[in-house]
């Protein structure tokens, strides 16, 4: 794939997104508005932090961490870097107790759904759930949420509608994942948090790169557990093998300006496989998009 063809930001071009996106911040959040900001170890969370801290200040801002089971302590310990680096505090606060009875209750309740305690993707789900009534008490004192999500997610759907994507204020989500790269190392983020590959967080050794590979194979959103066959598991590992964000944010990058798949997988030098998945996942990812009152970059 040809460097060009990757959406980049040069440190010139890092700098402009970097005063257009305190602008954005500042012309939403002043002349005394409050911004709370979930931080979970990530780049894209980091980056967030330091561009709204650069925005309003460390004492307008209040970043917290949610720790769930499984969440692995380096991400911790990210997030407790990027705060002292910014001068607020971090709020570190357990909720390692109450994701599983949380869903128990429900599954209990309402037989009906399927909810399963016992899967992968439930717990996950309600660990981003529970995150988001931290967030609600947040608003009840007069913050507004910054949202994390950036570009990549939002055209995949990659993102829980009243989870991750549950914010006012989204700094991120007109740029693609690699261009978030490039504006955190502009903005100093350890290389530490720019080398990890990203995750969820919610089970040791999760990525963005292995689930996304599901949900093409998937060919939509995947919302709860499935029985993957040997077929499926065979795509999995074509997919996944050659799956890198350069490449995810150049297919969806061409998708705006062309409709044939194998012109875009013969300039980019990929599998046409790639392409056709994709964007088979960004049409039924329109469901997942249902929008809250929120505000993007222009």
């Amino acid at each position: 794939m040809k460097d060009q063809d990757i959406p980049r930001l040069t440190p010139d071009r890092a700098k402009e997104e970097t005063e257009k996106i305190i602008s954005f911040l500042q012309q939403h959040l002043n002349p005394d508005g409050k911004a709370v900001i979930g931080l979970s170890g990530g780049i894209d969370a980091d980056v967030a932090a330091r561009l709204t801290c650069r925005a309003i200040g460390p004492d307008r801002l209040k970043l917290f961490i949610a720790i769930q089971a499984g969440l692995e302590n380096k991400y911790i310990i990210n997030a407790r870097n990027t705060a002292a680096e910014l001068g607020t505090h971090l709020a570190e606060i357990d909720l390692s107790h109450l994701s599983l009875p949380f869903l128990s209750a429900l599954a209990d309740a309402d037989s009906l759904s399927n909810f399963r305690p016992e899967g992968l993707l439930d717990p996950a789900h309600i660990k981003s759930s529970l995150r988001t009534s931290v967030f609600s008490m947040y608003v009840e004192r007069g913050y507004l949420v910054v949202g994390t999500s950036n570009k990549t997610e939002y055209d995949l759907g990659f993102f829980l509608p009243l989870g991750d994507g549950a914010w006012h204020l989204g700094p991120l989500a007109h740029l693609y994942k690699t261009q978030i790269f490039d504006l955190a190392r502009y903005l100093g983020t350890a290389e530490s948090v720019i080398r990890q590959q990203p995750s969820g967080g919610f089970w040791p050794g999760e990525t963005d790169l292995e689930d996304i590979a599901f949900w093409l194979v998937y060919g939509e959103p995947v919302q709860k557990d499935v029985n993957w066959t040997p077929e499926d598991m065979a795509a999995f590992a074509r997919l996944h093998r050659f799956l890198t964000f350069p490449v995810i944010d150049a297919v969806l990058a061409h998708f705006s300006r062309e409709s044939d798949d194998a012109k875009i997988a013969g300039s980019l030098e990929i599998d046409k496989e790639i392409v056709s998945r994709m964007r088979l996942l960004v049409r039924r990812a329109g469901c997942v998009k249902k929008r809250l009152l929120r505000q993007t970059v222009e």
